[in-house]
């Protein structure tokens, strides 16, 4: 049913349902319950599962393009705020103080294009930076890791260092370093 809202098919996991109620054979509030009782690591396992079939399909059947850089596979990660809605009790709406929704890490892979893997969290107000160690145990060695300056931190790029990697990402202007040659 969440495919079918994700790819477009239904606006609203209400109108999926709707269209499927018989099929279901459960009710919307069933159907509710369920979702807010789902953890956010079933999102990011079925994200990880999909592209890895993907990936298979693509290959098996030769839609693999070229790498854009021989010899490294390479990882975009960026930051992503989940778009909020107005789903909110009507007299709350006009507040300008609510509560966010959650941020996610997401890890493309340029070469498949494709996104394959995603460290969510359900805190709108936390920073991305509380989701490196998560990104860090996923980190395989001889990749190459591109990100923008809000990865830049010490502890991120030695974590990417001691993973075996290369990184290429925007320098911060808060990094204390110095250049060893121009």
């Amino acid at each position: 049913m969440m495919s079918l809202v994700i790819c477009g098919i239904h606006p609203s996991v209400n109108a999926a349902y709707k269209a499927n109620a018989t099929k279901l054979n459960v009710s919307r509030t069933a159907v509710y319950n369920k979702l807010s009782g789902m953890e956010v690591g079933v999102s990011a396992a079925l994200l990880r599962e999909t592209s890895a079939e993907m990936a298979t399909l693509m290959e098996l059947i030769g839609a693999v393009p070229n790498p854009i850089l021989s010899g490294y596979p390479v990882r975009i990660i960026d930051g992503n705020c989940l778009a909020p809605t107005n789903h909110r009790l009507k007299v709350l709406r006009p507040r300008a103080a609510a509560a966010l929704p959650g941020k996610s890490l997401v890890v493309l892979d340029p070469d498949l294009r494709l996104a394959i893997n995603v460290f969510p969290c359900l805190d709108g107000y936390s920073q991305e930076r509380a989701l490196f160690d998560q990104v860090l145990e996923t980190v395989k060695s001889g990749e190459l890791w591109i990100a923008d300056r809000n990865m830049c931190t010490k502890g991120f790029l030695f974590g990417l260092d001691q993973a075996g990697t290369k990184f290429l990402i925007r320098e911060h202007k808060t990094l204390p370093q110095t250049a060893l040659t121009p």
